[in-house]
C-alpha cells in the first residue's frame, strides 16, 4: 500500500503506531467496527466461585495471555499498572486470542479476548457467563 502497489488494506494498525518515516497524512483510515475486550474464565473446578471482581483478585489468578507485544496484552498490562499492580505473568503464552480461548475452555485459567468470540465460547458452554450478566 505504501509503495502504491495496492489500493487498500483491511487490517489493524500495530498498537505502537506507524513505523518511523511513514506519514499518516498520506493514508485514509476507516473504522469498520468497534470490538471491546473482556476477561474470560474457564468453566473448570479450579476457577474460584464467585469470580474475582477486582484487579487485586484477578492478579492472583493463573493467566493464559498473548505475546507481550499484542495490543490486547498491552491493554491488560496498562489496566493493572494504572491501579499500581503488577500485571499477571502468564502460565502459558499464546500467539493469538483463539488459542487462549481454547486453552481457557479446558483449564482453570483466565484470559483476555475480544468480546464477540468470547461470547461464542460462552454460548457453546465452554466458559461461564460474565459475573455482570
Amino acid at each position: 500500500l505504501w509503495d502504491g502497489h495496492l489500493d487498500g488494506v483491511i487490517g489493524r494498525l500495530p498498537s505502537a503506531g506507524l513505523p518511523d518515516g511513514m506519514d499518516a497524512a498520506r493514508l485514509r483510515f476507516e473504522n469498520l467496527y468497534a470490538e471491546s475486550i473482556c476477561i474470560v474464565a474457564g468453566n473448570h473446578p479450579a476457577i474460584p466461585d464467585p469470580l474475582p471482581s477486582d484487579c487485586e483478585g484477578l492478579a492472583r489468578q493463573p493467566w493464559v495471555l498473548q505475546r507481550r507485544d499484542s495490543s490486547v496484552r498491552q491493554a491488560l498490562n496498562a489496566a493493572f499498572l494504572r491501579r499500581g499492580l503488577q500485571p499477571p505473568t502468564p502460565v502459558v503464552e499464546t500467539t493469538n486470542y483463539l488459542q487462549s480461548l481454547l486453552l481457557v475452555a479446558h483449564a482453570g485459567y483466565f484470559t483476555i479476548a475480544p468480546r464477540s468470540p468470547s461470547l461464542r465460547q460462552q454460548e457453546a458452554g465452554a466458559v461461564p457467563p460474565p459475573a455482570s450478566e
